[in-house]
């Protein structure tokens, strides 16, 4: 069973696709969460990350990621911030924004904006795991 740490909730993993990484393990007294996930180093996500985020989009509707590395954000750490924040903080080809600063409109094309991207990575995998199929033989 995947796990996290810090104030992270397990039943967020739990509910998730993130529950399918093999990598996200809990550990009651960690400090971070890490997602080693494709090449390089991937992100932690530290227990004030989250907090702090929402503070730094409090107050505007959409910030871009170029905004926020003036406040110290990274592209792949803003990512993964918004990927374990339960909807409240809402990406797409606008930035970021909380869900609460959006039109009903925003967060629908935001939606269909991700689910449109997990199409596109399912048919890669799907492609990739055919074409293995066919030069194993």
């Amino acid at each position: 069973m995947p796990r996290v740490a810090g104030p992270v909730q397990r039943d967020l993993l739990e509910s998730s696709s993130i529950t399918e990484l093999q990598s996200v393990e809990w550990t009651p007294a960690a400090t971070s969460v890490t997602f080693p996930i494709g090449h390089g180093e991937a992100p932690s996500v530290e227990p004030g990350d989250h907090d702090r985020l929402v503070k730094d989009l409090s107050g505007s509707i959409w910030q871009t990621a170029r905004e926020l590395r003036r406040l110290g954000w990274n592209e792949r750490k803003l990512r993964a911030v918004a990927s374990l924040s339960r909807g409240r903080i809402v990406s797409g080809q606008k930035g970021y924004a909380l869900i609460e600063s959006v039109s009903d409109e925003e967060a629908m094309h935001a939606a269909a904006w991700l689910d449109a991207q997990a199409r596109v990575m399912m048919r890669r995998a799907n492609e990739i795991r055919q074409c293995r199929r066919e030069t194993s033989i």
